[in-house]
């Protein structure tokens, strides 16, 4: 574990030696903004974000103090030098974890060695990139994140099945339809690991839910099962 963390997903977080440090919203948005970049922000690109209604001295001035802040709370979690601030590179961050985890996943390079590794790989891609923070310059990294997680858990929905682990898949195609209701590609594997676990009933009420919802609330028809399921839909 590192003696620096800074938590992303879910909720934001910065933990020195175990110890949770209490910053204020200002030294947060800074803290969150320099660590979705691996090479930190410009100082030029952060005032204006951070401070949009302060005037430009006012906006020096803000980020002066805030970088202040952090490093009188947190010593050593900020860098500063030709013009950008960034994390030290002993830091570690949630969100950097994840993406290699999800990327590794996407390009079958992620081996599992029992089920405790799925079970710990499912926990770290069930949270989104600050979800409560409405912040345009943090949007479009939440929905880049959001679409990664999604398509990891779906190819490991896919992929699981044929290791004998079923019920592994089902959680994670259940991640994907908890945060994406209408997401139809999560709802066809989550059927296909009930059908390839021995439970075609529970496959079938499925897709009748899916499709009783699919006309309630939007007006279409889901498209075909999965191939190899077709008896009992109607």
């Amino acid at each position: 574990m590192s003696e620096l963390e800074v938590r992303l997903l879910d909720r934001f977080s910065v933990r020195a030696n175990g110890r949770l440090v209490a910053l204020p919203t200002a030294c947060q948005r800074l803290i969150a903004m320099v660590a979705l970049e691996p090479k930190g922000a410009e100082v030029s690109v952060i005032r204006p974000l951070l401070w949009r209604e302060s005037a430009p001295d006012a906006r020096t001035a803000r980020l002066r103090a805030a970088v202040w802040h952090v490093r009188r709370e947190c010593p050593g979690l900020l860098t500063s030098r030709f013009g950008r601030v960034g994390l030290a590179e002993t830091a570690e961050v949630d969100l950097h974890c994840a993406t290699e985890l999800a990327t590794a996943v996407l390009r079958d390079e992620c081996g599992f060695a029992g089920r405790g590794s799925i079970t710990s790989a499912l926990r770290w891609l069930e949270d989104d990139v600050l979800p409560d923070w409405c912040e345009p310059w943090l949007e479009p990294y939440q929905r880049s994140y959001r679409e990664l997680r999604l398509c990891a858990l779906e190819r490991l929905a896919k992929r699981l099945p044929g290791q004998g682990l079923c019920v592994y898949a089902i959680e994670a195609a259940l991640h994907v339809i908890r945060d994406d209701p209408y997401r139809e590609s999560a709802h066809e594997l989550l059927i296909a690991a009930h059908v390839s676990e021995g439970n075609t009933a529970e496959a079938v009420q499925h897709f009748r839910a899916l499709r009783r919802t699919l006309n309630e609330e939007l007006g279409v028809e889901p498209t075909l099962p999965p191939p190899g399921f077709a008896a009992g839909c109607d």
